[in-house]
């Protein structure tokens, strides 16, 4: 297994940062960075969504695992023998805004081996992303 993690606060609160979020990556609202994501079904436990990694020319398949509005939403993605898992939880802060934590963990058999070549190319980006996504949500 391998795993890393990128985490911030915003004054905004969760529940405006999870509307952000669901839009976010089930494709209402297109990242800036060019990734393309579409929901198939509702957002719930079970559903998937396609998600087409700007300049990849590939569509992943990504199943959602767990949801708890307003708290955590994670979605696992088969990749190359990997099973990619995306965690997003947030956290209500005292004065009403959000902690945010964006975690990636790979797991599969080659996890140990292929994990810290893959992951920081996969994960280089979360600060930028997590700006993203909060830009969404201050649209509001």
């Amino acid at each position: 297994m391998w795993s890393t993690e990128y985490s911030t606060e915003t004054d905004l609160a969760p529940e405006t940062v999870w509307t952000a979020l669901r839009d976010w990556s089930t494709g209402v609202v297109p990242p800036a960075n060019g990734d393309r994501h579409e929901l198939h079904g509702e957002f719930a436990v079970g559903s998937t969504i396609a998600s087409s990694p700007e300049g990849l020319g590939i569509v992943l398949e990504t199943t959602i695992v767990t949801l708890t509005e307003n708290e955590v939403f994670e979605a696992e993605t088969p990749f190359n023998g990997l099973i990619l898992l995306n965690h997003y939880s947030l956290r209500r802060l005292a004065d009403g805004g959000t902690h945010i934590t964006h975690k990636l963990v790979i797991g599969g058999d080659a996890a140990d081996e292929m994990g810290p070549t893959v992951g920081p190319r996969i994960s280089e980006d979360y600060p930028e992303s997590m700006e993203d996504l909060l830009a969404v949500a201050r649209k509001l």
